[in-house]
């Protein structure tokens, strides 16, 4: 590594010592897991949280933008059956932030190089959201390496390669009715002098269907529950962001977490600001594999996000969008996880109504027991 690029890692640790929560002696993380570092290259380290249990070795991996800490409450739940391990992946938390290393590949390498290290044999892999990419990864290059890997709503298209899944809200009639119309653009530019059969054909049949998927779209988006910005009583302290966090969702997330995550201000308060640079997440996003290939045994857990709040019965443009949120959210995840099928045939697919995305959290109980039932199947 060149000086400055040292220099530039030493600095953004100092700023994340001294701009976070974590120092803070009023407050002690009561999850009781053990803290350790492991070097997965040279000058990379990764924060890797111990739970401790018995039994078989698990080891979970977090979703974009998120450290270990956010299964803070959730491996305790898992520590009577198994060896419960997180890792927090490079660029966030107190992980190293190197300028490279952010495919998907390289990820997945550095899960294996923990598992290594930590002398791990054949673990069991549980991701949340893009943890998944890591998951396919490692399933599709090193399947013989892990007992089995399991996705909580993580088997979207940085996990598995869908070419029919992009496109508005990937719902493919949608994006049929919009290609369509491009179509009979095209065709009209084409014909400028006997533009009446195409124009006809735009007025009568395309441009219908597509201003049809307009007016749900934004009833979908109206029917969306609401989740209010915080204001200045929100972040006097982490707590209560945890709490206006937990008011505009299903789900209370670690306090810990936010420590992880959230810069404070000069005078300590929390603030919305990211702790991981920027160009992390942009890094994750052009590092995607297209993964086709998923081997070994495989659980897939999708949240159906299919619950709109609390709904004004009494005015019905409200009921209209509610029922819109609930129609498109519940279509989509049902084609996410029809595809994922047909293309992981080996994969046990579960779908968890009214759920959030964190599912792990908002359906615990559901989850813990897919989770069990997935892991008993793999045998000793």
């Amino acid at each position: 590594m060149h000086v400055s690029g040292a220099r530039v890692l030493i600095a953004l640790s100092l700023l994340q010592v001294a701009t976070t929560g974590v120092c803070d002696e009023t407050w002690r993380d009561a999850s009781p897991h053990r803290v350790r570092f492991i070097e997965v290259e040279p000058n990379v380290k990764l924060e890797v949280l111990q739970w401790g249990g018995r039994g078989r070795a698990i080891v979970l991996l977090a979703g974009g933008g998120h450290t270990a800490h956010v299964f803070d409450e959730f491996a305790t739940r898992l520590t009577q059956h198994y060896r419960v391990f997180g890792i927090t992946r490079r660029g966030y938390g107190t992980s190293s932030v190197p300028q490279d290393g952010y495919s998907a590949d390289r990820l997945g390498d550095d899960v294996l190089a923990v598992i290594e290290r930590l002398k791990l044999q054949k673990p069991v892999l549980i991701a949340h959201s893009r943890g998944g990419a890591e998951l396919s990864s490692i399933s599709s290059r090193h399947p013989d390496k892990v007992a089995g890997v399991a996705y909580m709503d993580a088997a979207y298209a940085y996990a598995f390669f869908d070419p029919d899944g992009p496109g508005l809200y990937g719902m493919l009639d949608w994006q049929a009715h919009l290609v369509s119309l491009q179509e009979g653009l095209q065709s009209l530019a084409k014909e400028p002098f006997d533009a009446v059969p195409s124009a006809r054909e735009l007025l009568d049949r395309r441009w219908p269907e597509f201003e049809k998927d307009l007016r749900l779209l934004m009833n979908v988006e109206r029917g969306r529950p609401p989740r209010p910005d915080p204001v200045e009583a929100d972040l006097q302290t982490f707590k209560t962001v945890q709490d206006w966090y937990a008011r505009g969702s299903k789900v209370t997330i670690p306090e810990a977490e936010f420590r992880q995550m959230l810069v404070t201000d000069a005078s300590g308060h929390p603030t919305m600001t990211r702790r991981s640079p920027r160009f992390v997440g942009q890094a994750i996003r052009e590092g995607d594999g297209r993964f086709t290939d998923i081997r070994g045994p495989v659980l897939a857990i999708f949240a159906v996000a299919s619950d709109p709040g609390k709904v004004d019965t009494s005015d019905p443009a409200a009921v209209e969008a509610a029922n819109a949120y609930v129609q498109v959210q519940t279509a989509r995840t049902k084609r996410r996880a029809s595809s994922f099928q047909r293309g992981v045939p080996q994969a046990r697919v579960v779908l968890i109504d009214r759920a959030d995305h964190y599912v792990f959290l908002s359906n615990q109980a559901e989850v813990v027991r897919e989770l069990r039932d997935f892991i008993s199947s793999l045998g000793p």
